[in-house]
């Protein structure tokens, strides 16, 4: 019945009225109209720790020095991720990035120069040399942003 239905349908996540929407075809059975894939799309992470460094990579290192509970922190990381999965589909200086994620507490030398600066970006150039990226306020729409990484990365390569 269609309310049976349309209980299945909603333990798979699907909305009532897409059961109802099935017909029964010539042959007898159930047609279904194209749903989306039950299971999520697996997306490749661009985010790394610290200590799981990826070398592979052919695109661009970027590196992000946070602390703990740092909600400017996490707001740059987002952003930066969200370009670098951006980037995936709209080809720019940042396909095939990485994002390197440091936490200051984890090394008393990035304490002594980050403490009172975090969130700080950097592009990592050749040598491991790291080109800071100019501070963007955390309302800075995400294109502004790209384009000043993208700026950095030029500078740093």
């Amino acid at each position: 019945s269609d309310v049976q239905l349309d209980n299945i349908m909603m333990m798979l996540g699907h909305q009532p009225n897409v059961a109802r929407s099935m017909q029964v075809a010539s042959t007898g059975r159930m047609v279904r109209p194209c749903l989306p894939s039950l299971r999520p799309a697996r997306q490749r992470s661009a985010i790394t720790r610290a200590s799981e460094g990826d070398d592979s990579s052919a695109g661009p290192h970027l590196r992000i020095y946070t602390k703990p509970d740092c909600p400017l922190c996490d707001g740059l990381k987002d952003k930066v991720a969200a370009l670098i999965q951006r980037a995936q589909f709209m080809p720019c200086s940042l396909t095939g990035a990485q994002l390197e994620v440091r936490d200051i507490s984890d090394n008393e030398a990035w304490v002594a120069v980050y403490a009172g600066e975090v969130p700080v970006l950097v592009v990592v150039g050749a040598g491991d040399k790291e080109v800071p990226v100019p501070r963007s306020p955390p309302r800075t729409p995400t294109d502004r942003l790209q384009k000043t990484i993208e700026d950095t990365i030029a500078q740093a390569h």
